[in-house]
């Protein structure tokens, strides 16, 4: 009798199951190419952001951890975010790969920055405010030509600078004041003139969109700096007619504070001999003080340039907090106060009132003394 064969339904049950368990694993292991779908790599491995210092070293980051993105109209969670300080540095270094793009005689492209002055805070990175809608860096569109393909007309690096003072130069060099300049206004952040520490999310696109991991760079805490700063005096030029006017600026340890905290005020006497402070919101004693301006004005950061049209001697008080200043309660770790500075362009009234009556004395003494001697030779004679 002739064996039959059965066919082992019970292994081919299991190689299925293993198969699927894989397939499973795969798919949600891949990165993904924008913020559209969940993945703790959630970035394009296709768009390549590094870190340098100041050197042109490739900095690592100090913590990796995830958040939930808030970006381009979507929300992704498990969103890679890579944390570094800011005083460590300089500029990003943006890199697509142009070999995963489909071969094309033309392609129109893009690079943008998406920039916001805060941290991730209870889990969420948050890039919806209005300031903080991407910039486009570069918007070109290249097509084959003899000299090259279209492939090859690809900008396929870019340096971004974070801060004026570190900032590079050269093609495709990009400075965080430049680019966010638009935002900025009399009451704005200090970092629309000059970038620095916050979240940074970077994109290329390219028929689809490459997005980075988000970058979170963190200001110097108070806490660490090992000595009292201080603060130098700079004259310069004034555009108010007067003698001078004054740039104050505080030590470098101090250059990468968060600079809404650190918040500046003047001090001083008129002079018409009134006494003076540099806002409303300064003002102690209404029937003492005055202000020196009463429009809006944006006092923070690193320096504080100082130019009246109300003559004077002046002391400049630099106040560095640990929190928001205007939190109820909120006390300087620091209160620092300058040499001072004159903006007065002669002698003051007080001082020609007095050489008047001086020279009005001396004169009625001479006049006496004359007289005098007049009446004594009459006398003689």
């Amino acid at each position: 009798m002739k064996k039959t064969k059965t066919f082992n339904w019970t292994f081919l049950s299991l190689a299925l199951v293993a198969m699927s368990v894989l397939l499973f694993a795969s798919i949600f292991t891949l990165p993904t190419s924008s913020a559209g779908a969940a993945s703790t790599y959630a970035f394009s491995n296709e768009l390549s952001v590094t870190v340098q210092n100041r050197d042109s070293q490739t900095l690592q980051p100090f913590s990796t951890e995830t958040a939930t993105l808030r970006y381009n109209n979507e929300e992704e969670v498990d969103y890679s975010v890579q944390t570094f300080n800011w005083a460590d540095v300089r500029n990003f270094v943006v890199s697509f790969n142009t070999d995963s793009l489909d071969e094309a005689n033309s392609y129109s492209y893009s690079y943008s920055v998406s920039w916001t002055p805060a941290i991730i805070t209870d889990g969420v990175a948050d890039f919806t405010i209005e300031a903080a809608q991407p910039r486009e860096l570069i918007n070109q569109t290249v097509t084959t030509n003899e000299q090259a393909s279209a492939k090859d007309q690809i900008v396929s690096n870019l340096t971004f600078a974070i801060d004026n003072l570190l900032a590079g130069s050269g093609q495709n060099s990009f400075t965080a004041s430049t680019v966010f300049a638009q935002t900025q206004d009399a009451g704005s952040s200090s970092y629309d003139l000059h970038g620095g520490w916050g979240l940074y999310i970077f994109s290329f696109n390219c028929n689809d969109s490459y997005t980075s991991a988000v970058f979170q760079i963190l200001p110097t805490d108070v806490s660490t700096l090992t000595e009292q700063p201080s603060v130098t005096v700079s004259e310069e030029s004034s555009q108010e007619g007067m003698q001078a006017a004054y740039l104050f600026s505080l030590s470098p340890e101090c250059q990468f504070l968060n600079r809404d905290y650190i918040v500046w005020s003047i001090e001083g006497t008129g002079r018409d001999g009134l006494t003076y402070v540099l806002t409303p919101q300064d003002i102690t004693d209404s029937s003492l003080e005055h202000a020196l301006t009463t429009g809006a004005i944006y006092r923070n950061g690193t320096s504080y340039f100082f130019d009246t049209e109300v003559e004077g001697t002046w002391t400049a008080v630099c106040r560095i907090y640990d929190e928001d200043p205007d939190n109820a309660g909120a006390e300087p770790v620091y209160t620092i106060r300058s040499a001072q500075v004159s903006t007065s362009q002669g002698m003051a009234p007080n001082t020609i009132i007095w050489i008047v009556v001086g020279v009005a004395a001396a004169a009625a003494i001479i006049v006496g003394i004359v007289v005098g001697v007049s009446i004594k030779k009459e006398r003689v004679y």
